[in-house]
């Protein structure tokens, strides 16, 4: 019972990222952060296997978050430079921060 709401949970947070994306480049930009949440959440469900892999994703939708919320991007291709400045911030975390430390905040649910 525990395995099948926690395979739930993991999929359905998959499922709202890519909601919040696509609802953050119609919609309004601010979604982005409810992306990166919903990013976070997954990665930590999925931390047994390829969590810490797609942690990258959550460092990209911060980073496209902070720059539409802060005004940082004045013209569209401006944010371009998000997807390699993400990656950049990721790789230190995933290489030296242990994941106990990564997902730290989400560690009470279990």
């Amino acid at each position: 019972m525990l395995s099948g709401l926690i395979l739930f949970l993991c999929w359905g947070s998959f499922a709202l990222s890519f909601f919040f994306v696509a609802f953050a480049l119609i919609k309004n930009r601010k979604y982005f952060w409810w992306a990166a949440l919903s990013s976070y959440v997954f990665s930590f469900f999925a931390s047994w296997s390829i969590g810490l892999f797609t942690l990258v994703f959550t460092f990209i939708f911060l980073i496209f978050a902070a720059g539409f919320t802060f005004g940082w991007y004045k013209k569209a291709w401006h944010s371009v430079a998000s997807v390699p400045l993400g990656i950049l911030l990721w790789y230190p975390a995933f290489k030296y921060i242990d994941d106990a430390y990564l997902f730290f905040p989400l560690h009470f649910i279990l």
